[in-house]
């Protein structure tokens, strides 16, 4: 069995997939890209090197690419890392220690986003960490093959535990997710209408009601997450600490109005 599997899911990028595959093919021994409709040149780039390719029809579901993605793998450690983004180099060092002391599940990364405009960038360029502050959060990126876990939800998926809860590490590696500046408005539109149409079916899943309300609010969509906040007829105690956590972040943004309603569901 080979070491570890770099598994992603990808639709028309060719600005960034040259780049996350010359990172990932240093230190893993499979690459498992799954398409799902390319229409530029990101395969054309990816044949550039060893890797497997499988095409997957799209179904306005990323947690089912994703799952079929899972299980095309063959490695021991699975790496789950979207397209554009990348380990910071000196921290591989750092993920294969930590591998090789075999005492967890799943890995949790460090990941900063970031904004860039690739028009300006040579797509064979390499990119670092800019030394500014940024959005950091936690992100599962590798888990051990064999460990019953999958993606569920249309958008922003959520990771569920089919059968135990794996032993997971928090750990200290860094990883940057480069957003393309040129598509974040466009691709937070596209997230919030598959996430409203998820709604309108499961009116009692807050975790997907947490999702959708966060990224109207992080994309600025005041009008949206009003109408999102009105909709909101259940909130499981498990989320109300984010909830509440989102109250907060409404109202340094000066969304009184919204806070309130939202402060509203949570005491009701």
């Amino acid at each position: 069995m080979s070491y570890i599997s770099a598994v992603i899911i990808c639709k028309n990028e060719q600005l960034t997939i040259g780049r996350y595959l010359r990172s990932v093919s240093r230190y893993t021994d499979e690459i498992i890209i799954v398409d799902t409709g390319s229409t530029d040149k990101t395969l054309e780039i990816a044949n550039e090197f060893d890797v497997k390719i499988h095409h997957y029809e799209w179904n306005d579901d990323f947690s089912a690419a994703r799952n079929f993605a899972l299980s095309q793998a063959t490695s021991k450690w699975l790496l789950i890392l979207d397209v554009d983004e990348l380990i910071e180099d000196e921290d591989i060092l750092l993920l294969y220690k930590v591998l090789e002391s075999n005492k967890y599940d799943a890995i949790d990364f460090q990941l900063s986003q970031f904004q860039v405009d690739y028009s300006n960038i040579d797509p064979k360029a390499e990119l670092q960490l800019p030394n500014v502050p940024a959005l950091v959060k936690q992100k599962m990126a590798v888990i051990r093959n064999g460990v019953q876990i999958r993606y569920e939800g249309c958008v922003h998926e959520t990771i569920v535990h089919q059968q135990r809860s794996p032993q997971g590490l928090n750990s200290d590696i860094r990883c940057g997710h480069y957003r393309d500046s040129a598509t974040v408005v466009s691709r937070a539109l596209y997230y919030s209408q598959l996430e409203s149409e998820s709604l309108t079916k499961d009116k009692t899943n807050s975790n997907a009601h947490f999702n959708y309300i966060y990224n109207l609010v992080l994309n600025k969509m005041r009008q949206e997450a009003a109408i999102a906040i009105g909709q909101l007829e259940f909130i499981d105690e498990h989320y109300k600490s984010r909830f509440k956590d989102l109250v907060l972040k409404m109202h340094t943004f000066g969304w009184l109005n919204e806070s309130s309603a939202l402060k509203r569901k949570l005491e009701g």
